[in-house]
């Protein structure tokens, strides 16, 4: 029995090795590739959300740049009938448009007209700031003689994000190039938009505002970082017209190819275990069938010959010799 003992002892033990350094050098493969792929994954959804604010930017830029032609726009900037143009022309085109705010300034910068309105329900909002978004963000000024559409973010002094555009107000027949105001249409990263997004790249996406605009040389690169066990976050920095970082768009991604690897590798443990303990469960039998049964048989027919101390001939079964 101890001969038994010792020897399923140490196949037990050869065998825990063996297979600490299987699952052990398998695991680690496996989570190494689920992780890059992860990674891979959420970075793929971080660039989708920049594409998308991106379309949605060069959206507002042409739609910004239509209606700064269009001789309405063009008479409103000269004081005419600004009552009219709220009552149709602008809460028309915002609802047309998906679009928060269509402000009109004069060549002095003065806002002339402004409508707002809420994502959701297209109900009147206040965006502050609005009386200063020209001189806020000097590039926005596009009155000062230069024919040009400039578009971005816009830090508003509630801490919101504002995706504005802004427009030189010419006449259309282009009768002259020098504009004669400036014409502004925004649209707000509000949580109804957050909600848009979060249903094109298929995984939440938040919003974080920062408490003040910051700069820094990281500004464009999307990084991930650890979320929960089975989500990873993709941070991508978000930028106004002057460079500045005023928000990070954080997209949480399911970690669909970790769960996977830890459900491949609790699996394959299991079945190690398995495996191990049915082949402990053959040897055991098999070896004492094989070997130990005649081993304890001659010793048995020695031990009564040593007792006797008559010689006789020890009879053991099998086809070994």
């Amino acid at each position: 029995m101890k001969l038994e003992r010792r020897v399923l002892g140490y196949l037990a033990v050869v065998m825990t090795i063996l297979s600490v350094l299987l699952v052990a050098a398998a695991a680690g493969a496996i989570l190494l590739n689920a992780d890059r792929t992860d990674r891979a994954e959420t970075l793929r959804s971080v660039q989708l959300v920049h594409d998308t604010l991106a379309a949605s930017r060069a959206e507002l830029a042409g739609n910004a740049k239509d209606w700064a032609t269009w001789d309405d726009t063009y008479r409103l900037v000269a004081g005419e009938y600004p009552e009219y143009f709220t009552d149709n022309l602008a809460t028309n085109s915002m609802r047309n448009l998906d679009i928060n705010l269509f402000a009109v300034y004069d060549g002095m910068g003065r806002l002339v007209q402004a409508t707002t309105a809420d994502s959701a329900s297209r109900e009147p909002i206040d965006l502050p700031g609005v009386e200063d978004l020209l001189f806020s963000s000097p590039r926005m000024n596009v009155a000062s003689g230069v024919v040009r559409s400039v578009s971005g973010l816009v830090r508003l002094p509630n801490g919101r994000l504002l995706l504005a555009s802004a427009a030189p107000v010419v006449p259309t027949d282009g009768a002259t190039s020098t504009p004669n105001g400036t014409l502004v249409m925004g649209r707000l990263l509000d949580s109804e938009r957050l909600r848009a997004l979060s249903r094109n790249v298929q995984h939440t996406v938040r919003l974080r505002p920062m408490p003040g605009p910051s700069k820094t040389t990281a500004a464009e690169q999307a990084q991930v970082r650890p979320g929960w066990f089975s989500s990873s976050d993709g941070i991508a920095s978000l930028t106004d017209m002057n460079g500045d970082v005023v928000g990070e768009m954080v997209i949480r991604a399911d970690r669909a190819a970790w769960s996977g690897a830890v459900l491949a590798l609790t699996l394959l443990s299991c079945g190690l275990v398995l495996l191990q303990l049915t082949t402990v469960y053959i040897l055991r039998y098999g070896l004492r069938g094989i070997l130990l049964d005649r081993v304890f048989m001659l010793n048995a027919q020695v031990d009564r010959i040593r007792q006797s101390g008559h010689a006789e001939h020890v009879m053991v079964p099998g086809s070994g010799t």
